[in-house]
């Protein structure tokens, strides 16, 4: 259907050339946005270590909204690629940078979600992929990213102080679980409200994993899920993710207290930083499912994921975000 239209020159037909420029434009965001910023961060100073203060979470949040105006970019040709390119990022990366605090940060995200949730919800506009086979190569993708961090990226002291004493493989698979648990909490929610899941690990995502890794950043950025359903039943299933997800953080940090486990504690970072990503209100992510439906609800899932955070993820990460 999709070559038909192409075929018929359809309005608004994206050509080679501009898939190929898009291509190009999303090549340049990465080169002269992100590359700064690195060079910033690495040249402004360490991270704190007297708490969480520093650049990570404003780290998460650019690399969310790339990750999701790259895809935007691709998909929507060059028509809008002036106005998507620089009305986000001149409403959330500048400030952030700048400032590289959370609070800020999380201000931006608000200017931005304002105009990436404004459109209804919608599936992905790409082939359906098998669900089993997008995730496994998310999970594939997401552990050779940890990996690769882990044993070339970070320094030997970093390194020493996120590993203490676990392996890089291990960690790794540590790292790439909670992709697995979320999708069987999506499956069995999706289920339960008749939701139907289609999950999407595309080249551009890969690409922009692949960018992140060689930057030093661990982010979950490969797999994005769209539910198809009634849109309050959709929410459901977001709101079952998000809660499972953070929930298991929780009651693997309280074991980690309990049997006294670096490994535990490590797993219930991964979780945590996961729903960190998770929740903000930006398309395909499970919060824009909350943020549609309503912002104080949105409100009350991200904020406990914001403390925790604040509170809860190692030191040594600031490293790797």
């Amino acid at each position: 259907m999709k070559e038909a239209q192409l075929a018929e020159g359809s309005p608004g037909a994206p050509t080679l050339f501009d898939r190929l420029a898009v291509m190009c434009a999303v090549v340049c965001l990465l080169v002269f946005v992100l590359l700064p910023m690195l060079v910033i961060s690495h040249y402004g100073g360490e991270p704190t270590l007297g708490g969480m203060e520093g650049p990570a979470e404003t780290t998460v949040g650019i690399a969310v909204i790339l990750r999701v105006t790259a895809r935007r970019l691709l998909r929507t040709g060059t028509r809008n690629l002036l106005r998507t390119t620089f009305g986000t990022f001149s409403r959330t990366t500048s400030r952030a940078v700048m400032r590289r605090s959370v609070r800020v940060a999380v201000k931006s995200l608000a200017l931005a979600g304002k105009e990436a949730v404004s459109d209804q919800a919608e599936g992905s506009e790409d082939a359906p992929q098998n669900p089993v086979i997008a995730v496994a190569v998310g999970f594939v993708a997401l552990f050779a990213s940890l990996w690769v961090i882990l044993r070339y990226v970070v320094s030997a002291a970093s390194q020493a102080a996120i590993l203490q004493g676990t392996s890089p493989e291990l960690a790794a698979f540590l790292g790439a679980l909670p992709i697995i648990v979320y999708a069987l909490l999506v499956h069995v929610a999706g289920r339960r409200w008749n939701v139907e899941i289609e999950y999407q690990t595309g080249a551009d995502g890969l690409l922009l994993q692949a960018y992140f890794t060689g930057a030093g950043s661990f982010l979950p950025l490969t797999t994005d899920t769209y539910y198809r359903g009634n849109p309050d039943d959709a929410r459901r299933v977001a709101l079952t993710a998000l809660v499972g997800l953070f929930g298991t953080h929780v009651l693997l940090a309280t074991l980690a207290v309990w049997r006294d486990s670096y490994t535990i504690q490590l797993a219930a970072a991964m979780f945590l930083i996961y729903v960190f990503v998770f929740s903000f209100p930006i398309k395909p992510l499970d919060g824009n499912y909350l943020w549609q439906k309503s912002k104080l609800l949105w409100l009350a899932v991200f904020l406990p994921v914001l403390i925790a955070f604040f509170r809860n993820i190692p030191e040594s990460f600031n490293g790797m975000l």
